[in-house]
């Protein structure tokens, strides 16, 4: 066997280095024996492939200039179109494509001839991926199936196994990606039937990209693997690039940055070390994204605009400026920017629709629509996300469909009028996020759905998600989404306590209860009625009754606690009252001893359960609270039984003040006017007995918030009275409104 067919042997091996040596002495031995030029220009041209396939394209492109000139005169168009075409092929290499697509069309001219199929093939190939770079997807396609077809004609396996591997990645970039797979197995079954070892890891490279897309991520990772295996040991350091950019995105999909920047950061050594200017704008691009994704904004930025540089100086209209300009939008969002950020995003979705890339359109679309959400262009911003949610679901696109639904979904969990559709979005993406194993952005959309019942007060549903959210994460959530969970528990916990207060007037009839109540008056079984009631219509399973007059608290009544407990409990309550203090709202936690809302310094009394406590009075004017909790983690208080409690705690407000009027009494701080004697308040003058009564109430009540009816004939005072009590009072310096009820609608009035 000649040096020459070692070479050939060893180049279809995909061993470059040993075939460079072998045409190198096949070189050396043309030199010396004076061969023809034909011939030399052959083992050139063959010797060029070998550098080009290891990635060293400008030292390919010297080597076929040398090649070029020794068949320049026109006496072999066989070997001279070969040659060409190999020279489009680094300069496409290169980036350069509008070079590629000349020296294509010059072959064509050269061959005419039917017997030069094989060439003409090559060079569709060639004209394909040239088109294929520059947008011109079906173009691509139109010539990858004229030489599928023509390659079949001359049943040549090795051809035809290209051509396929070329079918596959036309269809790759229309989003057809069923179709693609289709032809990237078929190529595959064909390089391991030849033993084509090389364009073996080749097409298991390009068959993990189109697992991926269609969210099967561990068959992707298999192929990348085997390919990165099979393309480092064969020396082919321009494929080893692609398996480490996927395999890069393969990590950074499960949020493994460390091992994500490494596998970039190799791709990147291998793009510099072979002048790839491609290859170098992607992994800047995908180096900014590790970056992005750890919150490293200034650093993401200098990575894209270098990448965008690169991009724009091989194709300023070209693919990686839109990907680029895609995440500068992103980037420039998250900073506040959100003019900037639309900027970017339009210059990308009008590239993206122009060179005919659907999936960037879709994803610079998703970038396009945040912006203009920030910015306030609601109505265009839902058109746009429905329009790329609808891209990317006739795609099968399945993990940018699905951060599409969380980004969108997040976003309208902040806008009242949108938080079904929000839902909506965030139930769908975690489906389809759980599907991928990709258990972070899952978690998100569950937080989300959360976060919206929590505002709703669902506080149940709200608590399920959380459960799920735990669920999702096998009990170890990292730090800020467990962070997250707690945010997200105690705005359920404050949103009860809001709307129980401000839709109390829903709650069941309550008049037995009260009935009972006032029955008893202030004494102890009135409140024990009133805590029974409790335990019985709430998911308390104990309770009391404190009284706080003054400095001191008092337990008047209690439920299922022994005496040495509710003395250990009374410092528990009063932090809790007094952190209600000022808020006029009940305080629901899931956890006293875990609520960082009250627990610094909490007693060690403090039960590890639920607990409420509504505080009873107004304002400053609380004389006490209704404390209930639970026995065990696993029970939570509804929003039915805060409602139920707070609309209870009215009558036991006047209770309990008839009480500390009593207490006043009985300690002689309050002294009701003597009998007989003239009374002069705020414009009433009087010595009748019954008006000195009312008057003394009216003393009594003068520093609280309390509400007052007064009823009469007309023409009793009542206005007078009134006055009087706004003057003595805490608002005697603002106005006294005065509404003809009458005058009303009963519209108006129930609003």
């Amino acid at each position: 066997m000649s040096f020459e067919e070692l070479g050939e042997f060893c180049l279809a091996a995909g061993e470059f280095p040993t075939a460079i040596e072998y045409f190198t002495k096949v070189l050396t031995g043309c030199e010396v024996a004076g061969e023809e030029c034909g011939h030399r220009a052959s083992v050139l041209r063959k010797l060029a492939m070998c550098y080009m396939q290891i990635g060293e394209c400008d030292h390919a492109l010297e080597i076929l200039h040398d090649a070029f000139a020794l068949v320049a005169d026109g006496q072999d168009p066989v070997e001279l179109s070969r040659i060409i075409i190999y020279r489009a092929w680094a300069h496409f290499k290169r980036g350069e494509y509008d070079l590629a697509q000349a020296d294509c069309e010059a072959v064509l001219e050269l061959l005419v001839a039917a017997d030069r199929q094989k060439e003409l093939i090559r060079t569709y190939n060639c004209l394909g991926a040239v088109f294929l770079r520059k947008g011109g997807n079906e173009k691509a396609l139109d010539f990858y199936r004229t030489s599928l077809s023509m390659a079949r004609l001359i049943g040549d396996p090795d051809i035809v196994g290209t051509c396929l591997n070329n079918m596959g990645l036309a269809c790759k970039n229309l989003c057809r990606w069923e179709e693609s797979q289709t032809y990237l197995e078929e190529a595959l079954r064909v390089a391991e039937e030849l033993g084509q070892h090389m364009k073996k890891g080749i097409r298991l490279n390009n068959l993990g990209i189109i697992y991926s897309k269609r969210g099967f991520w561990r068959r992707a990772y298999r192929c990348w693997s085997e390919a990165l295996g099979i393309l480092s040991r064969m020396g082919n350091r321009r494929e080893t690039f692609s398996a480490c950019r996927n395999l890069g995105h393969y990590y950074m999909t499960y949020r493994n940055y460390d091992r994500a920047e490494e596998y970039y950061v190799r791709a990147m050594e291998e793009s510099v070390d072979r002048g790839d200017a491609r290859c170098c704008a992607l992994s800047l691009e995908f180096i900014g994204d590790v970056h992005m994704a750890r919150g490293r904004l200034d650093l993401a930025y200098d990575r894209y605009m270098e990448a965008l540089n690169w991009a724009e100086e091989i194709a300023p209209h070209g693919d990686v400026v839109v990907e680029v300009r895609r995440r500068l939008a992103d980037l420039e969002v998250q900073r506040g920017n959100f003019e900037v950020g639309l900027e970017h995003a339009s210059y990308a979705v009008e590239v993206a629709g122009r060179i005919e890339d659907l999936f960037e359109e879709a994803c610079s679309l998703r970038s396009r629509a945040a912006a203009r959400f920030m910015l306030g262009e609601w109505e265009m911003a839902r058109a746009e996300f429905k329009r790329a949610i609808s891209m990317l679901e006739s795609m099968g696109e399945k993990k940018e469909l699905a951060l599409t639904l969380l980004r969108a979904g997040t976003l309208y969990s902040t806008q009242q009028s949108s938080l079904d559709l929000a839902v909506e979005y965030l139930d769908k993406g975690v489906a389809i996020f759980e599907e991928l194993s990709m258990s972070y952005e899952a978690s998100l959309c569950v937080l989300g759905s959360a976060w919206i019942a929590a505002g709703r007060g669902e506080v149940e549903e709200c608590r399920a998600a959380l459960a799920r959210v735990d669920e999702i994460h096998g009990g170890c959530a990292p730090p800020e989404i467990r962070d997250r969970m707690e945010d997200i528990r105690r705005e359920a916990d404050e949103r009860l306590s809001w709307l129980s207060v401000n839709k109390a007037s829903n709650v069941v009839d309550l008049s037995w209860v009260i009935e009972n109540v006032l029955a008893e008056g202030n004494g102890g079984g009135g409140l024990g009625i009133a805590l029974d009631a409790c335990l019985s219509k709430t998911s308390a399973d104990r309770g009391l009754i404190l009284f706080r007059p003054g400095d001191v608290s008092k337990v008047l009544a209690s439920r299922n606690f022994e005496s040495e407990e509710c003395a250990d409990l009374v410092p528990v309550v009063e932090r809790m009252l007094r952190f209600a203090q000022g808020s006029d709202m009940p305080v629901v936690t899931t956890c006293v001893r875990d609520d960082d809302r009250f627990n610094l310094g909490m007693p060690d009394s403090a039960p590890g359960s639920a607990a409420l406590c509504v505080p009873l009075g107004a304002g400053d004017d609380k004389v006490g609270c209704i404390y209930l909790d639970t026995v065990g983690r696993d029970k939570f208080f509804e929003r039915a039984d805060v409602e139920f409690v707070v609309a209870l705690s009215g009558i036991l407000k006047n209770v309990l003040s008839e009480a500390a009027a009593g207490e006043a009494r009985t300690a002689g701080k309050y002294r009701p006017s003597a009998p007989g004697t003239t009374c002069r308040f705020h414009g009433i003058v009087t010595r009748n007995r019954k008006m000195l009564e009312i008057i003394d109430a009216v003393k009594f009540l003068q520093d609280t918030s309390a509400t007052v009816l007064i009823e009469g004939e007309t023409g009793t005072g009542k206005e007078l009275l009134a006055q009087a009590i706004h003057k003595s009072s805490g608002r005697r310096d603002k106005p006294f409104v005065r509404i003809d009820c009458s005058a009303l609608s009963r519209g108006l009035l129930e609003s």
